[in-house]
């Protein structure tokens, strides 16, 4: 799994993407529409219905400012022949939005081969309209908006599916049934108040019906509800023993043609039932009588229509399969795909080096823990609370009081001598540090980082300056030249500044080391009375140094690289340089 700009992503959705393959298929366009009425769209939050309020989907100064964006197009067509006898349905099923670049407008006008399409107000009113051409295929509907969007139509055969929400069946009945009827097969309306207020959605549906306002798509619905209204009363009638046997047998002769096809039951009669018959509801074989009738053309027209299936499956699968032996030939005597191996990052490379440095200097290896508390991260290494050195370090709290991520890996002395106390040791810790800064070409939030620690008797600066001036000519060449500048750091007194000749531009002065010729390298010091007394020793008999250092630092010196986000960066390329 992999987290992408904070999506969860499985390793077979990337696979999927490089290889090209879209993520969502389909093989029709949706159209979502909302049909509702503009006074019951709400926006709901949690679940109380007083956390709801009117939703505005229109800009400020809109009279609709409630409609639906498809229906707001809809309605600021230019007005022309073809949209005149469109309804909404219409519209969003056989016409595609696209756009037009400004230069090239009036171009696509002069050059549509169909003279049914609406120009734009910017056409000359002086044109006059060719004759009437009944080809559709070129022609180009006009929107009155400012972006010189227009419409053109879709190929036949892959009309859009129009999605209503909520979904309203028809119901002439009813308020919200009957006004989402109205928008959505109404002829081309300018105005909404053409259709009515709701509350006389019902009078308004039934005068457009007389009058022919509506599309031929709505009367197709209308047809096929009112004959299924009828035969599920016919049928209810029967069940509730009200009908007689001659009006049983009669009553399949309702079945409209759109769910007729010869058929042959069990007992050979002939019937209407065929491929469509999905389409009417379930309530006409709720009768006992034709119950067990239904079932067996059903049944029937299920068996030939998976045999059917099946065998168009079959061939196509054999279809494929000749088309994939003819032209997707295998060459046994080709290499194979090269097997591309892992490698180390180059921050556990440099770090197993200088930890191989400090090994042949007698020192061992000490893993602390990331995430430590306050008192221990701070206080225990002479930085009690509020003290301003602990604004030196930009730190990551976490929501547990007191606990944070550690800022450096000093916090792992105080669990190294505590454990150790009051013996000799010599141990470098290693690990990840946090630091809430801000990521430049110099500075991340998050890096490696070494520190090491010398406790014993009669330990000196000179022995310091010893290990860090072997410890430097080890990990960079023999001929390296170091330096000491005293500092400040709260655990260690005196505090110095260890730096090296840059080996970038061999000390004569560049942008990385800033024209001075040298490279801070790490920070060190003797350790601090007041830790070695936290850490269970006596500062009395015992003294002792520390230094830390970044290992991306030391990486960056190491080759060159003059960016520390290349190598949290995921980069194959510069990954694979190493």
């Amino acid at each position: 799994m992999a987290i992408v700009e904070a999506t969860q992503t499985s390793c077979q959705q990337i696979a999927w993407f490089l290889l090209g393959y879209p993520l969502v298929w389909s093989s029709r366009a949706v159209v979502s529409v909302k049909t509702c009425i503009p006074e019951k769209k709400f926006f709901m939050f949690n679940s109380s219905a007083e956390d709801c309020f009117e939703a505005g989907f229109g800009d400020e100064g809109d009279d609709i400012p409630q409609l639906d964006k498809n229906i707001r197009n809809f309605m600021s067509l230019k007005k022309c022949e073809i949209v005149c006898e469109m309804s909404l349905y219409d519209f969003l099923s056989r016409w595609k939005k696209t756009t037009c670049a400004p230069g090239k407008f009036q171009r696509k006008i002069s050059n549509s081969k169909s003279t049914l399409h609406c120009a734009p107000t910017e056409q000359n009113e002086h044109d006059q309209p060719a004759e009437e051409d009944t080809d559709h295929s070129n022609a180009t509907i006009f929107i009155e908006d400012k972006y010189k969007n227009f419409y053109i139509p879709i190929q036949e055969g892959c009309y859009n599916v129009v999605n209503t929400r909520p979904y309203r069946p028809l119901n002439i009945d009813n308020i919200h049934n009957c006004w989402s009827a109205l928008v959505l097969h109404a002829k081309h309306y300018s105005d909404i108040e053409e259709l009515g207020i709701p509350e006389e959605a019902i009078d308004t549906l039934k005068s457009f019906v007389q009058e022919e306002k509506m599309a031929e798509s709505y009367f197709d619905c209308l047809e096929k509800h009112v004959q299924s209204e009828k035969i599920k009363e016919k049928y209810r009638e029967q069940q509730e023993g009200n009908s007689s046997d001659d009006e049983s047998s009669a009553a399949e002769d309702m079945f409209p043609d759109w769910v007729q096809s010869d058929c042959s039951d069990s007992d050979g009669e002939n019937t209407h039932f065929g491929p469509e018959q999905a389409n009417v509801s379930e309530d006409m074989f709720y009768t006992k009588k034709n119950f067990e009738k239904a079932s067996n053309y059903v049944n029937k027209l299920k068996e030939i229509l998976s045999a059917a299936f099946t065998e168009a499956q079959a061939a196509a699968k054999e279809r494929a399969l000749e088309h994939a032996i003819a032209n997707e030939r295998i060459d046994p005597t080709l290499p194979g795909r090269p097997c591309v191996a892992g490698g180390l990052h180059p921050a556990t490379i440099t770090l197993r080096r200088i930890l191989g440095a400090f090994g042949e200097l007698g020192y061992e290896v000490y893993h602390s823990r990331e995430v430590e508390d306050d008192e221990t991260n701070f206080g225990m290494l002479n930085m009690p609370p509020h003290h301003p050195a602990r604004d030196m370090w930009d730190t990551f709290h976490t929501t547990t009081p007191g606990i944070v991520l550690r800022t450096h890996t000093s916090p792992g002395q105080i669990h190294a001598m505590r454990e150790r106390a009051p013996h000799p040791m010599r141990v470098v810790l290693p690990g990840l540090v946090y630091r809430y800064e801000q990521i430049t070409a110099r500075s991340e939030i998050m890096f490696h980082q070494v520190e090491g620690l010398c406790l014993g008797e009669n330990i000196g600066l000179t022995d310091l300056l010893g290990t860090l001036e072997a410890f430097i000519r080890r990990l960079f060449g023999p001929d390296r030249k170091v330096r000491v500048r005293s500092s400040y750091f709260p655990f260690t007194e005196p505090s110095i500044e260890v730096d090296m000749d840059c080996i970038l531009c061999a000390a004569k002065g560049c942008p990385v080391c800033k024209k001075s010729g040298w490279l801070e390298i790490l920070g060190a010091g003797m350790v601090h009375p007041v830790v070695l007394r936290n850490g269970g020793y006596d500062p009395e008999r015992h003294s002792g140094f520390a230094f830390g250092l970044g290992v991306e630092r030391i990486n960056m010196l190491l080759y060159g690289i003059e960016d520390i986000r290349a190598f949290w960066s995921g980069d194959l390329r510069f990954l694979r340089s190493f």
